[in-house]
């Protein structure tokens, strides 16, 4: 935490920056104009983590990223000069599994099947934010 350069109100002047998700899908975060010039020359990069709320992700330094890819290269997302040359990272075929096995109940978004909560090579956390709204079910 005390290493994010996002950790601050976002102006009027801020953009969408663009990156590629744990999941491979397109994801964004809105920041501030110099925080994009720095994701763009390699200053700066996004890693993922498990914040308060669930999944998160966060802008910092180049180095603080690097560092956090050699710990847990699966939480970095978007570090130019890395994330553009090596291979994204795969999820192992015994988390896939072991999240299959998992029992499926209702949550606060409604009931989620087995099926739907688990999908092989995808981490359906980063797809949180993206879902399609639920469908009602005609009784």
């Amino acid at each position: 935490m005390k290493d994010r350069l996002d950790n601050k109100a976002i102006s009027e002047a801020a953009e969408k920056f663009h990156f590629v998700s744990y999941a491979g899908t397109l994801s964004h975060l809105t920041v501030e104009p110099e925080l994009k010039v720095r994701l763009t020359d390699g200053t700066a990069g996004i890693v993922g983590f498990v914040g308060y709320n669930g999944l998160e992700h966060a802008v910092v330094p180049a180095d603080v990223a690097v560092d956090i890819k050699s710990i847990r290269s699966e939480w970095l997302r978007h570090l130019i000069g890395v994330t553009d040359i090596d291979p994204p990272p795969v999820r192992p075929a015994d988390v896939v599994e072991a999240a299959e096995d998992v029992a499926a109940g209702e949550g606060s978004e409604g009931e989620v099947s087995a099926e739907a909560a688990v999908v092989e090579g995808r981490d359906v956390a980063d797809d949180i934010d993206n879902a399609p709204a639920p469908v009602e079910n005609e009784a």
